[in-house]
């Protein structure tokens, strides 16, 4: 009599919890979308990737000409080579020549012509060591490297596109995750309360069910809330964002 108990609470239970279930129209969104662009001026001198491919992180997609940077970091290392003993010396005649002062041997105005040839030569250090690194930081932005794994969705870039300050915001490589996908809609706050962040859940797409959690609950206002399911993408199928989908929770 006791198992016939147990089974019948354990359907009521798996009977109910099956009513509770709810489902929702949503629309998939890329959990990760990455605009990538060249932050810097230059000719691109490689592409890569092509839209469709898949990357691994910090693999290179694309790559503008490197010799002009190459160039200018060769001229600047140059240049911090040169003036680096000068100002080493002149830094030892400066202290000489302060001791030579404090014993009334030296001039003030020899004393001051000293400084000026040191401070002058630090000046110059400085601003040579400036510009190396801001050219070592433009040659290495002058590639474009994937964060993360993923799966280019579009390329507005090609070989021997000439990237300025007023294309470079249009010439990108835009990345998604290759692994993960959301699925989104909106329900108001009588429902929203019901759910938590982590709760497993369900979508189904194109008559493929996912097994999934709840990743975010947002509102803006109070009244309508955005709830946004997380899953692992199969890895023979691919799903784009706006395809229709359904929640269960």
């Amino acid at each position: 009599m006791n198992k016939i108990n147990t089974l019948f609470f354990l359907i009521s239970f798996l009977f109910v919890a099956n009513i509770s279930a709810k489902d929702f129209d949503a629309v998939l969104v890329w959990p990760d979308k990455q605009v990538m662009a060249f932050p810097v001026t230059g000719v691109v001198d490689e592409v890569l990737v092509q839209p469709g491919d898949k990357v691994t992180k910090n693999q290179k997609m694309a790559m503008l000409d490197l010799v002009p940077f190459q160039t200018q970091i060769k001229l600047f290392q140059a240049k911090v080579d040169r003036i680096t003993p000068l100002l080493f010396n002149a830094k030892r005649d400066y202290d000489q020549a302060q001791e030579l002062f404090e014993r009334t041997v030296l001039s003030e105005v020899e004393l001051q012509k000293s400084e000026s040839i040191y401070k002058g030569l630090k000046a110059e250090l400085d601003q040579a060591n400036a510009e190396l690194t801001i050219t070592n930081w433009r040659y290495a932005h002058a590639q474009l490297i994937a964060p993360f794994e993923g799966r280019i969705i579009q390329r507005s870039l090609q070989k021997g596109d000439v990237v300025s300050d007023e294309t470079m915001s249009r010439m990108m490589i835009v990345l998604v995750s290759s692994t993960l996908m959301q699925a989104m809609f909106s329900t108001d706050a009588e429902l929203a309360v019901q759910y938590q962040t982590g709760q497993k859940a369900s979508v189904e797409v194109a008559s493929r069910l996912y097994p999934a959690i709840v990743k975010s609950i947002t509102s803006d206002d109070g009244k309508q809330y955005q709830i946004r399911l997380e899953f692992t993408l199969s890895q023979d199928y691919v799903l784009v964002a706006g395809q229709k989908a359904k929640a269960t929770l």
